[in-house]
């Protein structure tokens, strides 16, 4: 679903006062965590327990019904929606 197409945004937007907030505190705080950055530290850090997990459970699927051969899949993914979202999300806001 589109979050464009749902009443909150909608009622949100007609407000000039909510959407210069908005694009205030977005340009403040905006940049000051690096996704990609962050991801990278927490693959590192939460790899092996990953693996160990795996060949305990024998678990390797998600949400979406995504099928991955390995940890590295999972964050990949993870990584590559997360930072098209910011970028929606981002863009989005700066045309307010």
């Amino acid at each position: 679903m589109c979050i464009k197409n749902t009443i909150y945004y909608n009622a949100l937007v007609k407000s000039s006062e909510f959407k210069s907030s908005v694009k205030t505190i977005w340009n403040k705080t905006n940049g000051i965590v690096d996704i990609s950055s962050k991801i990278e530290e927490m693959r590192v850090l939460f790899k092996s327990a990953a693996e160990y997990d795996a060949k305990l459970w024998d678990v390797n699927h998600n949400p979406n019904n995504k099928v991955f051969t390995d940890f590295d899949g999972h964050v990949d993914y993870l990584k590559d929606v997360l930072v098209q979202r910011y970028n929606v999300v981002s863009d989005e806001i700066n045309t307010y």
